[in-house]
């Protein structure tokens, strides 16, 4: 039992830094951690996203989950686009028993909206490690969901 762990640990520890390695420096993605239980069910706090800096509003969808920074705020929300209107984007969180809908126009999310394009379900523990490797190559970042 004590060995299928530490397989089972140490496979977990290497996708992750494959993740991380896999975008250099340069590259247009962030690996970051979620915070926060508004996505439920489908993302839960602790779950490893890796974002797409820069996405241009013309290049999203109805359906994407994307990452911007809040008009009144410095938190930084991960949240499902559920609507696009004429020039207004309609965001909110899968957990409709707590997450509140906000709407924001294209132009402010141009240049601000970020594509979440994978998300994993890995043990915050893990995440915890993969940001210690990580620091290596990334610097660290989490996204409130």
């Amino acid at each position: 039992m004590k060995k299928k762990v530490i397989i089972g640990v140490l496979i977990v520890v290497i996708y992750l830094c494959s993740l991380q390695v896999a975008f250099t420096v340069d590259s247009p993605y962030t690996v970051s951690s979620a915070v926060g239980s508004s996505m439920k069910p489908t993302m839960n706090e602790g779950y490893t996203i890796v974002i797409e800096e820069k996405v241009p509003v013309s290049e999203l969808d109805e359906g994407d989950i994307i990452s911007y920074e809040a008009k009144h705020s410095d938190k930084t929300i991960t949240h499902r686009i559920y609507d696009i209107d004429g020039e207004m984007v309609y965001i909110d969180g899968d957990n409709r028993d707590i997450a509140l809908s906000h709407n924001y126009s294209k132009d402010y999310l141009d240049g601000n909206a970020k594509k979440v394009v994978h998300y994993t379900d890995v043990p915050q523990h893990m995440n915890w490690i993969a940001d210690k490797i990580s620091n290596i190559v990334f610097s660290e970042s989490r996204h409130t969901v």
